[in-house]
């Protein structure tokens, strides 16, 4: 396991992460615009290390709540 997704599974103050085996959700910790804008930083951390230990499962998702279609959920699946 990298030291990315060590720190991603031990989730964070704008995120929370649930591993289910090899598979990964990372979400943000409610649906608040600050909250969202927060989470905003480690999804892109994900997108940019994208198959470093672990692929994006499917396209990430966004929300269409708020002015901006700001990532609201990613999921992972973990390389052996």
């Amino acid at each position: 396991m990298t030291p990315f997704i060590a720190q991603l599974l031990a989730g964070g103050s704008s995120y929370h992460a649930k591993r289910s085996g090899l598979s990964v959700v990372v979400k943000p910790t409610s649906g608040s615009e600050a909250v969202l804008q927060a989470f905003q930083s480690i999804a892109e951390q994900i997108l940019d290390n994208d198959g470093d230990g672990y692929d994006l499962a499917i396209r990430p998702h966004q929300t269409s709540d708020h002015a901006m279609d700001y990532y609201d959920m990613l999921v992972l699946t973990l390389h052996d």
